[in-house]
């Protein structure tokens, strides 16, 4: 059996632009996992030079890889420097939220994209709905 050689994935590598540091941020947070994020900031704080953001911040370089690695609990403080540093500022909005409030008679309206939309008269109407592998059944 022949062996295929195979090479160390580095994302720090494959981090060029603004955008990409942008798109990397969001997709870890959209994952809503603490150890992803951070592991994310120190791939791209990599990515620009963990020795040189260490500098900038008057931090040592062997605790700032320390804190960014994957086993690091970095203080919130120096995740807000390393952000501000690479150019960016954390924010906080409100999250969206389906709206699945029942109006009498009606199914949400992202429900009956999927589905017909059935008008009920009575509080105990039963909703037996099927699709492909889904079944919905007495959600009143």
């Amino acid at each position: 059996m022949k062996l295929e050689k195979t090479f160390v994935w580095d994302m720090a590598e494959h981090i060029n632009t603004k955008e990409d540091v942008t798109a990397y941020l969001e997709a870890a947070l959209e994952e809503n996992d603490t150890a992803l994020l951070l592991a994310a900031i120190g791939d791209i704080a990599r990515s620009k030079g963990m020795a040189q953001i260490a500098k900038e911040l008057n931090l040592a370089r062997e605790s700032l890889y320390r804190s960014l690695s994957q086993d690091g609990n970095p203080s919130f403080d120096t995740v807000a420097k390393v952000l501000d540093n690479l150019g960016f500022q954390l924010s906080v909005r409100q999250k969206q939220q389906m709206d699945f409030s029942m109006k009498r008679g009606f199914l949400p309206v992202q429900l009956s994209e999927c589905f017909k939309c059935y008008s009920l008269t009575d509080d105990k109407d039963l909703l037996n709905l099927s699709y492909p592998g889904f079944k919905v059944q007495n959600i009143f």
